[in-house]
C-alpha cells in the first residue's frame, strides 16, 4: 500500500523533530567518513550517473543547470532553492531534491549531517557565471538563492570532526619516499601505527606519471587521512609529477584552511599543524616566508593564533635550513629564526634523503643555542627541528654531528640509514615524539615536551 503525500510529508516531519536526538551506532558509519554518494539531474541530460566523496556531480562549461540532486548514503537531509518557488521541503536520503523534467534550475541548496555524526558534511555549487563557490558546511547555503544564477554542479564531502582539544591526537610525519619497498614497509608501519593522520612533506614517486602509482601504493596501507605538501620534485622546476594530480588522488581529507599541498591550517585536537612550502617554484610562484614578506605575516599569525587557542604548534615543509643534510640550508634562515622565535614546538622537513633530529633550541640559524638537551623538555623554551626524509628514497649521508644535535642517520652511520617514521601523541598537557623503524638500521629517537596546565 502506498502512503500519501500527506503521510510521506507528516513521517519527514517527525524524522526531521527527532534529528536532533538521533543517534546513529560508531559502528554504522566509520567508514562513511570517507564516502558519501550523490547524483545530479541535468537540463536536456536526466539523471547521471552517482559520483562519490568530493566528486564533481552535474557539468561545468556547458551551460547545463541542476534540475534536482539526491544523496544516496549515509543519512543526511538536504534541500534545494528552485527557480521560482524558492526553498524546497527538507529530504532526506535517496530522495530528490529539486524537481526534475520540469525545466526549473536550482540556484542552491543546503547539506546537513546528525549533530552527533563524528563527521560534517561539505558541500560546494558551480555556479553559472561565477564557477566553484567556497565549502559550505551543516546547512549553511551554497548558491545565490534568488540571484537568477544556476547551480551547474556539486561536490559534497564528509570530514571527520576534529576531536576536543582534551583528546589524545597521534599523527604521523614522513617525506622523501619513492615507490620501492622501503618506502612500501614505511606507509604499511604508518597503516599498523595508531597514527590518525600522516603528513608527507614532497619529493613522493621520483617520477614522472607515476602519481596514480605513488597514490595506489599509500592508500593500499593507509586507510586515515594522508594530506600531503608539494617537494621541489613536484615542483615547476623538477616537475616529477603533476602537484594538481597528486592532490586528486591523495585529497584534503582533513578539511585544512588555506591552499591545500602547499601553504595551509589544520587544528585537531590538541595540535596546530601549519604546512608550508619554502623556496619552491609552484605555478609560478615561490614563497620564501623571509622577513618582511607577506607569507612570513602570514605564519606568524597562525602560529600566534594556534599558542592562542592552546594548542601545541607544529610547522612542516620540504626544504629546512637546520639539518645535517647535503643541501644544507635550504630555505630562508629567516624562516627557521622566526620559527624558533615564535617558539614553534616542533618543525618537520625532509629534503635530505636522511633522519636528523635536534635538541631544544634557541638564539637563531646563525648562532643556535641548545636549550635543553635531556629528551625531556619544557613547553614554550625552545623547538625541535626534525629532518624526516628516511621516508626510503635513495638514502643519503649525514654530516659530522655538532652539539645542536641529538640524533642523526644516513647511508654512513652504523648498520646504514634507519628507515621509518616519525609518530606523534599530543595531548592538553604533553607532545611525545618517537622515530618508529620500518627497516634498515637500528636507531631508535623519543623525547617528550611537556607543561604543567594546558595553554589558554
Amino acid at each position: 500500500m502506498t502512503m500519501s503525500r500527506r503521510a510521506v510529508g507528516i513521517a519527514l516531519a517527525v524524522v526531521l523533530a527527532l534529528f536532533g536526538a538521533l543517534v546513529i551506532p560508531t559502528s554504522s558509519h566509520a567508514t562513511l567518513v570517507e564516502r558519501v554518494d550523490y547524483q545530479a539531474y541535468v537540463q536536456s541530460v536526466g539523471w547521471q550517473p552517482s559520483v562519490t566523496s568530493g566528486a564533481t556531480a552535474g557539468t561545468t562549461g556547458r551551460a547545463l543547470h541542476l534540475e534536482a540532486f539526491r544523496i544516496r548514503g549515509p543519512f543526511l537531509i538536504y534541500r534545494a532553492y528552485e527557480q521560482g518557488t524558492g526553498w524546497q521541503r527538507w529530504v532526506t536520503t535517496r530522495s530528490a531534491a529539486g524537481e526534475q523534467g520540469r525545466g526549473l534550475r536550482v540556484e542552491a541548496l543546503a547539506i546537513k549531517a546528525p549533530p552527533d555524526a563524528p563527521y560534517r558534511v561539505e558541500y560546494r555549487s558551480h555556479l553559472g557565471t561565477l564557477g566553484w563557490q567556497p565549502w559550505a558546511h551543516d546547512g549553511g547555503t551554497s548558491g545565490k538563492p534568488g540571484g537568477g544564477l544556476d547551480v551547474q554542479a556539486i561536490q559534497v564531502r564528509l570530514i571527520e570532526k576534529s576531536p576536543p582539544a582534551t583528546d589524545p591526537v597521534t599523527f604521523a610525519a614522513t617525506a622523501d619516499n619513492g615507490l620501492d619497498a622501503n618506502a612500501q614497509a614505511v606507509f604499511a608501519g604508518i597503516g599498523r601505527s595508531p597514527a590518525q593522520a600522516t603528513f608527507v612533506l614532497g619529493d613522493l614517486a621520483y617520477e614522472a606519471a607515476k602519481e596514480a602509482t605513488y597514490c595506489r601504493m599509500v592508500t593500499d596501507r593507509v586507510g586515515t587521512p594522508v594530506e600531503l605538501v608539494v617537494g621541489n620534485h613536484e615542483g615547476d622546476l623538477v616537475g616529477q609529477g603533476s602537484l594538481s594530480t597528486y592532490a586528486r588522488c591523495l585529497p584534503d581529507r582533513l578539511a585544512v584552511t588555506g591552499s591545500y599541498a602547499k601553504d595551509y591550517v589544520v587544528d585537531r585536537g590538541a595540535v596546530r599543524f601549519i604546512m608550508i612550502a619554502p623556496n619552491i617554484l609552484i605555478d609560478g610562484v615561490r614563497r620564501t616566508y623571509a622577513d618582511g614578506t607577506a607569507s612570513q605575516a602570514w605564519l606568524r599569525s597562525r602560529i600566534r593564533a594556534g599558542h592562542a587557542a592552546g594548542r601545541w604548534v607544529v610547522v612542516g615543509m620540504h626544504e629546512g635550513c637546520l639539518t645535517l643534510g647535503v643541501h644544507g640550508c635550504a630555505s630562508s634562515p629567516d624562516l627557521t629564526d622566526a620559527l624558533i622565535e615564535e617558539k614553534v614546538d616542533l618543525s618537520l622537513a625532509g629534503h635530505d634523503h636522511n633522519y636528523v633530529r635536534s635538541h631544544q633550541l634557541g638564539g637563531t640559524v646563525a648562532a643556535p643555542r641548545v636549550v635543553d638537551r635531556d629528551n625531556t623538555f619544557v613547553a614554550g623554551a625552545g623547538t625541535v627541528f626534525a629532518i624526516v626524509g628516511n621516508g626510503g628514497h635513495a638514502p643519503r649521508t649525514v654530516g659530522t654531528r655538532t652539539s645542536i644535535w641529538a640524533a642523526a642517520s644516513g647511508t654512513n652511520s652504523p648498520g646504514g640509514i634507519t628507515f621509518g617514521f616519525a609518530q606523534v601523541t599530543a595531548t592538553s598537557t604533553s607532545l611525545s615524539y618517537r622515530l618508529v623503524r620500518t627497516s634498515g638500521g637500528t636507531l631508535s629517537d623519543t623525547f617528550t615536551i611537556t607543561r604543567d596546565t594546558p595553554a589558554g
